[in-house]
Formats: C-alpha cells, structure tokens, sequence
C-alpha cells in the first residue's frame, strides 16, 4: 500500500558544463483501494508531458507537489 520512490534525470549531452542539470524527484505513494495519494518534491524540466492521453507544456520548476486519483 505504501512506496517510495527516487529519481535523477541529468542533461549530460549539453556541450556547455554550467547548463548540465540534474532533475531530481523523491517522495512517496499511499494506496488504498482504489484511491492513491501521491506527495514528492524535486525539479521539473520544461516540455511537453503526457498523462493518461493528455498532453500539456510544462515550465522549469522546483518544488512540492500532490497528486490524488481515484477510480470508479
């Protein structure tokens, strides 16, 4: 019912050193039934992202973020 979860993306193929980034995501995810919360903290590259078959554009960004899903 309960995990966590560490991540670390990092831009190594940019040629210059300064603009080589690590996007580092942790946190963790409670599931009960069929309702999962999710809480995690990290950075964010700009880009499209996809969830479920929506797409949007995203920004850079660093902080907290809360997810709640649930199914019917």
């Amino acid at each position: 019912n309960f995990s966590i979860f560490i991540d670390d993306m990092y831009n190594y193929g940019n040629d210059i050193k300064f603009d080589r980034i690590h996007y580092y995501n942790f946190g963790s995810t409670y599931t009960k039934g069929k309702t999962s919360l999710s809480l995690g903290y990290g950075r964010q590259r700009d880009g499209l992202i996809c969830l479920g078959g929506i797409c949007r554009f995203v920004p850079n960004s660093t902080g907290l973020s809360i997810g709640l899903s649930t199914s019917l």
